[in-house]
């Protein structure tokens, strides 16, 4: 607007004169048009001081609580306290460029203050801690010493020991806390691994119930070589047949209880069960209840399936797969006609 009327008053001077009354017509629109932008133009930037001052408050507001905070030693909660107001800081409107820079560099050396003293504090804690940090890695080589786990009695005794002094010798400088906790964390879990594998394998109410099913199988064996001798002894070629395959598959399922049986003898000791139920003795069981229906189907089913004397339907996953797949004459299973 400035280059506009100064570009007028050179065409007045020196450009081509008019008649009065059209110079008099074309100055009026001409100085109508400067007051309009002018009032716009007044308006506009005192809207904008107004929003300014209003900002300025704002932020000189922002800044006395900053600056309050400065000298506090409760570092926790004041650190937490000056992220809130960065967060409304950043919320905040602009001041204008000047008002703002000098806003923002009293509030930044409010925060440099209290983040420096705390930055003091922390170097004397973590010096004092440095004697700390000397005794945990000395600590933590020693759990270390006991992987891999041989001897479980003595790994849990040893690692109760070096907990005990893990706690006794207090805190540890911050920045080597998370890399001294997942150290010894990790020793835990190994020997904790291993305490549920030994549960696992020294379940008494597995070992009972395994030990049951092995005297109800072998009475069952004994009664199929009764059969199968007196079936031998008759010359009955198909009974025979139907006997000795049985006999097979008992015998098949007795090898792996007693090998079950077994494992859960070589153990001793654990107090009290991991949160997870053994997972082999649940395969054992599952063929334990396998086993009983089969023998059901079998003593009550005429003519006995097939497949019933003869294997193990899919449920028991640990068996030879020779042992548990059915031949393909068989009915679908379980089979139907009881």
């Amino acid at each position: 607007m400035n280059e506009l009327f100064e570009a007028w008053k050179a065409a007045q001077k020196n450009g081509p004169r008019l008649g009065r009354s059209n110079e008099d017509s074309l100055w009026k629109r001409f100085r109508s048009a400067r007051t309009v932008f002018d009032r716009h133009r007044r308006a506009y930037f005192s809207q904008l001081d107004s929003e300014n001052s209003a900002a300025k408050r704002a932020k000189e507001a922002l800044i006395a609580r900053a600056e309050e905070l400065a000298t506090s030693t409760d570092w926790g909660s004041t650190a937490a306290e000056y992220r809130q107001l960065m967060d409304e800081w950043k919320a905040s409107k602009r001041a204008s460029r000047k008002d703002d820079d000098a806003l923002w560099a009293r509030f930044r050396a409010a925060q440099d203050t209290f983040f420096a003293a705390r930055q003091a504090a922390n170097e004397v804690i973590d010096e004092e801690f440095a004697a700390n940090l000397t005794v945990k890695e000395e600590l933590l080589k020693e759990a270390q010493g006991i992987l891999p786990v041989r001897d479980l009695t003595a790994a849990r005794k040893a690692l109760n020991s070096i907990r005990d002094r893990w706690e006794d010798a207090g805190k540890v400088p911050r920045a080597d806390m998370g890399r001294m906790e997942a150290g010894i964390r990790k020793v835990e879990e190994v020997v904790k691994a291993a305490e549920d594998e030994h549960w696992q394998k020294s379940n008494p109410e597995t070992k009972a119930r395994t030990n049951s099913a092995l005297s109800q199988l072998e009475a069952t064996i004994a009664s199929l070589e009764e059969d199968l001798a007196t079936a031998e002894k008759a010359g009955n070629a198909k009974k025979t047949a139907d006997a000795r395959e049985a006999l097979e598959a008992r015998q098949q399922w007795l090898a792996m209880l007693q090998k079950s049986a077994q494992d859960f003898s070589q153990h001793r000791g654990l107090k009290a069960p991991p949160a997870r139920f053994p997972q082999r003795a649940g395969g054992v069981f599952r063929l334990i209840r396998t086993w009983a229906k089969v023998d059901a189907w079998r003593q009550h089913c005429s003519p006995t399936p097939v497949c019933c004397r003869q294997s193990l339907p899919p449920a028991a996953p640990f068996l030879p797969r020779e042992a548990i797949s059915p031949p393909s004459s068989c009915r679908p299973w379980p089979p139907t006609g009881c």
